[in-house]
């Protein structure tokens, strides 16, 4: 069963669907599946979480290559020459590897679609201006955002407005 659902869900991100549909369908496949809780679900979602994350980037990023936090926010930002190259030093795209299924999926298909079609933003390219727009803070974003938590409390009140702000 679970080769069934991991073949349904690499044909659908190997398909032609925009980046949202995509998660959509995959979402659909994995909630209707009733997945019991072991090493091959394990497997399934974190592969199927690789997947994704590369789905999410290359629909922010125009590519497979990351673009510049400036390039990919400075219309929701007005900042300095040299605050955007303190945080550009801080921004690690390696970091999305910290985000499990559950946590890519819901946070990208909840504020970061930029249409039914395609997504924003990569997830830390989000979570950076986030921070920012929450803190106001150069120095106190570039310290949370290197914090483990993913999605620290301080940027939970600001994720809906960005996301109202990004669409």
């Amino acid at each position: 069963m679970i080769q069934t659902i991991h073949d349904r869900c690499n044909t659908i991100l190997s398909s032609k669907l925009p980046p949202v549909t995509k998660l959509v369908e995959i979402n659909d496949i994995i909630n209707s599946s009733n997945l019991e809780q072991n090493e091959n679900t394990v497997a399934l979602l974190t592969d199927l979480a690789n997947q994704i994350r590369n789905v999410i980037r290359q629909s922010a990023w125009k590519g497979s290559q990351p673009i510049t936090f400036k390039k990919a926010v400075e219309d929701f930002l007005e900042l300095q020459d040299n605050e955007w190259k303190e945080l550009e030093e801080v921004l690690d795209h390696d970091r999305d590897y910290n985000w499990n299924y559950l946590n890519l999926l819901e946070f990208n298909y909840n504020y970061n679609r930029k249409s039914n079609l395609e997504f924003f933003l990569s997830p830390q390219h989000y979570r950076l201006l986030a921070l920012v727009k929450a803190t106001g803070d150069i120095q106190l974003s570039k310290n949370l955002y290197m914090q483990p938590n993913q999605i620290p409390k301080i940027i939970l009140p600001v994720l809906k407005s960005i996301s109202k702000t990004l669409t």
